[in-house]
């Protein structure tokens, strides 16, 4: 065990720990063990929120190794029209400030196939999900980040599959050839099409039956 430097206040605390060349190679496992000024210990942490790792040493894989969708997505713009990149029905952006509490959610392709939704505290609940009128509020399952999924992604078709009840990327709501109006009738997966995909921005794109909505994501 090695004891941190902790910086912070009240609620929001942070600690540093600097790495040697003389730590394991691979990647890296943790337990931060912490407690209150009482004695009180609190819930050992032993993965991040949002689903990132580290890695040390030659074996790590390098981003050339990874593919274009692999990594941490957050959405940028979202838009809907009737034909597939039409948005003048509706479009919002992360710059506008509106909604911030859905523009910071995280979209997390793992490397190993695997893809989870990251929400922190809140996102943006609809009146579908028990919210009337639209706000920011705790996710609702099984739209909260809870399904472990995956993802599958076929270059040649050009679509990407989420498999798992309650994964989905934009809009919880939005799945191919419809719009949920239960939280209970969540599919099981859903593919959306990969539109383009240019470094580190990404566009898909995904038809209800009488209209497409469009994602422009941008990794984080």
């Amino acid at each position: 065990m090695v004891r941190a430097d902790v910086t912070g206040k009240i609620a929001e605390w942070s600690a540093a720990r600097e790495m040697t060349e003389f730590e394991p190679q691979g990647f890296v496992t943790f337990s931060i063990v912490y407690q209150d000024i009482s004695g009180e210990a609190g819930e050992v942490v032993v993965e991040t929120t949002n689903g990132s790792t580290a890695c040390i040493g030659p074996s790590c894989p390098s981003e050339d190794e990874l593919g274009p969708l692999e990594g941490n997505w957050k959405l940028d713009f979202a838009g809907v029209g009737l034909n597939p990149g039409e948005t003048d029905w509706f479009s919002i952006s992360a710059d506008s400030g509106d909604r911030a509490c859905w523009f910071d959610d995280i979209y997390h392709f793992g490397d190993d196939g695997s893809f989870q939704n990251f929400q922190g505290g809140e996102t943006w609940i609809e009146d579908w999900q028990g919210t009337d009128p639209a706000a920011c509020g705790v996710p609702v399952a099984p739209h909260d980040g809870s399904t472990a999924g995956a993802w599958d992604y076929n270059e040649a078709a050009g679509t990407v599959t989420l498999n798992g009840v309650g994964a989905y990327l934009g809009l919880a709501k939005v799945f191919d050839g419809g719009e949920l109006a239960d939280p209970a009738a969540a599919p099981e997966s859903i593919t959306y099409n990969v539109f383009e995909v240019l470094g580190e921005n990404m566009t898909i794109r995904v038809s209800t039956g009488g209209g497409w909505w469009e994602y422009r994501l941008i990794k984080d």
